[in-house]
């Protein structure tokens, strides 16, 4: 469950990004969804859901997920905001 500390967090990251890059449709911003980097995580159930993420260079669309060899492209940036319950995750 997320703080209401961690939603802020996230927005303050979140739309100085979507804002900056408003009239471009070249760019994904996405937070709070899973990241699939290989089948093999798929399998393992081994994936991560990273806080935020930017993805320049695909076209902007909406996705449930983002899968790095569907899309062709992984994250340029990734921030996991630190808490508790993930600080000890590696």
């Amino acid at each position: 469950m997320e703080t209401q500390r961690h939603v802020l967090q996230l927005d303050l990251l979140m739309y100085p990004v979507l804002l900056l890059w408003t009239d471009r449709q070249d760019v994904f911003v996405g937070g709070n969804m899973f990241v699939y980097f290989s089948l093999e995580q798929v399998r393992n159930r081994d994936f991560r859901g990273p806080d935020f993420f930017v993805v320049p260079g695909v076209p902007r669309r909406e996705h449930k997920s983002w899968v790095v060899w569907q899309e062709g492209k992984g994250p340029d940036v990734v921030i996991e905001l630190i808490s508790e319950s993930t600080a000890a995750i590696k």
